[in-house]
């Protein structure tokens, strides 16, 4: 395996699965979005099939309670879908 492989077990490393993302601190759910965002492409390109749903599952649960926290979020209206747009 070449150093681009990116294993489950590195996954479960690098973020902590074993805590509900409810769980988490607003820094700790920032950092750790910020972290499984900017490891998705080498994800896709070099991991398991078993670490890319280990990693799926948990940037889905992060995602899902960063919105739950922040429904009022700001909008950028040029990142809209097409029928959306005002």
């Amino acid at each position: 395996m070449t150093e681009n492989h990116v294993t489950l077990a590195q996954v479960k490393r690098r973020s902590a699965p074993d805590r509900s993302a409810a769980n988490l601190s607003e820094q700790e759910l920032r950092q750790e979005l910020e972290h499984l965002h900017a490891t998705r492409h080498e994800m896709f390109l070099h991991a398991s099939a078993q670490a890319m749903v280990a990693h799926s599952e948990r940037q889905h649960a992060l995602e899902d309670e960063y919105l739950r926290r922040h429904p009022d979020r700001e909008i950028d209206p040029g990142r809209l879908s097409h029928p959306e747009r005002g």
